[in-house]
């Protein structure tokens, strides 16, 4: 999906019929986030117009298993170009220590966060939580954080 700016309810429902509509060009089990985050940092390299904030999302339920560089490398690289990386890792049985792999390896930057979905079931609500906070601009405090487990603000 190319830059598009969005100025109202009109704006934002004709983006979701386009990405409802979308097809995904591929599905399989490999996950790149390292490749994830670099191709959005070149995006931010050449943005339409100016930003007060530039910030990019991760959500996904498993550990870097394919690409070309490293999910904490590309981090960095993002991190030192003034970008923020918040991470949505989805907790399942099926890839232990994703949340943690996420705080280490994915989120990075001012005012960078985790929002934890505990299962997939609990992703729509994650995500909701995750991008409210992210539209306000509002990073989750360190008091926020410990009144609810899956909020979790980092200071990299």
């Amino acid at each position: 999906m190319p830059w598009t700016v969005l100025r109202g309810r009109d704006d934002l429902e004709a983006l979701a019929t386009r990405l409802r509509s979308a097809s995904r060009s591929w599905v399989h089990t490999m996950t790149d986030p390292g490749g994830g985050i670099a191709a959005s940092e070149r995006l931010f390299a050449d943005p339409p117009f100016a930003a007060l904030r530039q910030v990019i999302d991760i959500s996904g339920d498993g550990k870097q298993n394919t690409g070309e560089v490293a999910t904490a490398d590309a981090r960095d690289v993002a991190i030192s170009h003034g970008l923020t990386v918040n991470g949505l890792p989805i907790a399942s049985r099926d890839e232990p220590g994703i949340v943690d792999w996420y705080r280490t390896n994915v989120v990075g930057g001012p005012g960078a966060f985790l929002v934890v979905a505990d299962s997939y079931d609990a992703f729509a609500a994650a995500f909701r939580q995750k991008l409210g906070l992210e539209i306000t601009g509002l990073a989750p405090s360190r008091k926020l954080a410990h009144a609810s487990s899956n909020v979790q603000p980092l200071d990299r």
